[in-house]
This record gives structure tokens, sequence and C-alpha cells, in this order.
């Protein structure tokens, strides 16, 4: 078997899964007094430093699918990390409105 047919057997697996985080939640740099565009430079330089990286067998493409949004208020980890796949997701860097 080869390299694309193993990964296509691993993505319908769902291994990857086993691999996903929810973002924690101190992952955010509004509080910080600077432009927009330096707050969203530095929400993603927080990204690239702290988003845990996993290099499976086979893989040249990594590191854009294990940091997730919780999908509920309460949710602390991922429920069920074959399914559980709410959308990508980016550190804080707007001021929330009051």
């Amino acid at each position: 078997m080869g390299r694309i047919e193993r990964l296509r057997e691993k993505a319908l697996a769902g291994n990857h899964g086993k691999h996903r985080i929810l973002m924690p939640k101190d992952w955010s740099v509004s509080d910080m007094d600077c432009s927009i565009s330096e707050r969203k430079a530095y929400a993603l330089k927080l990204m690239l430093e702290r988003m845990p990286i996993f290099i499976d067998n086979d893989e040249l493409i990594v590191g854009s699918r294990t940091v997730y949004s919780s999908r509920h208020a309460n949710q602390t980890e991922i429920d069920d990390p074959t399914m559980d796949v709410s959308v990508f997701v980016y550190p804080q860097y707007l001021i929330p409105f009051s």
C-alpha cells in the first residue's frame, strides 16, 4: 500500500482526532494596548508558539488540525475526537462588546 492509500485509510478511520485539543481560555491578546492589526499579528504569534504540532507517519503537511473551539460553554475536552470538529479557532484579539 502506498503513502496516499495509508493516509486515506487513517483519515477515514478518524485516527487524527485523538490529537485534537480545545483552545485554552487564556489564549487571548485582546487586552494588549495596540492596534487591531497588531493584536491580530500577536494572536497569530501566540497560536504558532503554543499550538501543538503532530506529525504522523507519511504526512508532509501538518499542524492545522489540532486546536478547536469549544462547542458549549462548559466544555473542557474534546468529547468525541472523531466527530467533535467545531470550526477552526483563532486566539481572541478583539475587545469584547459590553
